[in-house]
């Protein structure tokens, strides 16, 4: 009982709280005679079950009137349940009333449109949220923070976001909250578990001045996760052109910032049994940010891959590696064009007779594999390398060799005069 029961004995235990939408419910209820057949989702179903005829939502059968919540408990995925809204609306269904998220539907009625009263349930009139900030996109949205909320069991957690249009939005444009594990891979999107709030009440519909609140579905992310978040203006959010830029930024923590500020991480999150949650720095949540001046590369050159990026920069550490060891090759990417191909780069260590004794190929990384195709033209890029060096070559000198390629066909960008770009010497003890 104490693990999973519903008293005040059981762990993680609140009381319930009566809120206006909740008291909002008589106002329904009263439109309804008692004596016909209701159909209603099944949060408001136990309200209701004193009728002789009732069914849970979405079966309807015989029913005259169609009761639904859209703030609760559905049982349905998101666009299923929509859906099955529009639906109605084609088999003779019209709305009665609508008002904070409740909608009443009647056969044969006429009216197809929900008035502006209905999206009341997303608006909120003095928000405060747990984690205040104020993101600018665009010049259009602004987010102005973000609620972290437990569910009863303390495993499922869903985000809460408060945003403010500043201007009216294109039709199409989406709020993309994701998810970001240790490694840096993103492990939950809004695409499969799209956002409740923004099916019922689209950004392009939102009222300039007010503040909209937007909440994901509860997930188990793990224990450690990353919060990262965009704007996309219409189409898909792989394309880069469509997002809106981030125009302006302050937050209670310093943010990273990436894809040439067009998305941005804003909270590390961390799960504990009390409290439920804690907010980590992000500084210590990977990936970092690497654009901007948060690059420095010990060496600086300019070595142009086929005129789409260019190296303008490396450090190798350390200089004097152990057989056995690892040695590592930093590099410093610069765009110069959209790329459609996701590079591999080779990093090569060649004794003196130009022979390989050591290598390191893969794509870009720097805490996560990074797309050269997602890569911003003119932004920045650092990119890590790690050769761990044989026991059973001699110690002497020996150089670090680089070059871009293919994976698909081997075939490599072409640098100066071949397709291989020497760097430095090492001497290996």
């Amino acid at each position: 009982h104490h693990l999973k029961g519903f008293t005040p004995l059981t762990w993680g235990f609140s009381f319930p709280r009566v809120t206006p939408h909740h008291r909002s419910l008589a106002r329904f209820e009263a439109l309804i005679p008692p004596r016909v057949p209701l159909s209603t989702t099944v949060a408001l179903y136990p309200h209701f079950t004193n009728r002789l005829k009732i069914y849970p939502f979405p079966t309807v059968a015989d029913a005259e009137f169609v009761l639904l919540d859209v703030t609760s408990t559905t049982d349905m995925h998101p666009n299923d349940f929509h859906s099955r809204f529009l639906e109605l609306l084609d088999e003779s269904f019209g709305i009665v009333e609508a008002a904070d998220g409740y909608i009443l539907l009647k056969k044969g009625e006429s009216n197809r449109e929900l008035p502006d009263e209905f999206y009341d349930f997303a608006r909120v009139s003095n928000p405060s949220p747990q984690y205040p900030m104020d993101v600018l996109f665009g010049g259009k949205l602004r987010l102005l923070g973000v609620d972290v909320v437990r569910y009863r069991e303390g495993r499922l957690l869903s985000l809460r976001m408060y945003w403010q249009p500043l201007l009216p939005l294109k039709e199409g444009t989406r709020i993309y909250p994701f998810f970001l594990n240790g490694k840096g891979e993103v492990i939950e999107t809004t695409e499969v578990h799209p956002i409740p709030t923004t099916i019922w009440y689209p950004p392009h519909r939102w009222k300039p001045g007010e503040v909209v609140a937007i909440e994901t579905i509860p997930w188990d992310l793990g224990r450690y996760f990353v919060v990262a978040v965009g704007v996309v203006e219409g189409g898909d959010w792989n394309c880069i052109e469509a997002r809106l830029p981030i125009d302006e930024a302050a937050s209670f923590q310093p943010m990273a910032f990436f894809s040439g500020r067009t998305w941005a991480q804003i909270l590390g999150i961390e799960r504990h049994t009390h409290p439920f949650c804690r907010i980590l720095p992000l500084e210590r949540c990977p990936p970092k940010a690497v654009t901007g001046k948060t690059l420095n590369p010990p060496q600086c050159l300019e070595a142009v891959f086929g005129g789409e990026m260019k190296l303008w920069g490396y450090g190798i550490e350390p200089r004097k590696p152990r057989r056995g060891g690892d040695l590592t090759v930093t590099l410093y990417w610069e765009a110069l064009s959209q790329m459609t191909t996701d590079y591999s780069i080779f990093v090569h260590l060649l004794d003196e007779s130009g022979r390989m004794v050591a290598q390191h190929d893969g794509p870009p990384v720097w805490y996560t594999a990074m797309a050269t195709s997602d890569w911003v033209p003119g932004e920045r890029y650092r990119d890590e390398h790690r050769l761990r060096l044989p026991r059973e070559i001699p110690p002497g000198r020996y150089t670090v060799a680089i070059g871009v390629y293919r994976w698909q066909d081997m075939k490599r960008l072409p640098v100066g005069d071949g397709d291989i770009l020497i760097l430095d010497a090492v001497l290996v003890q």
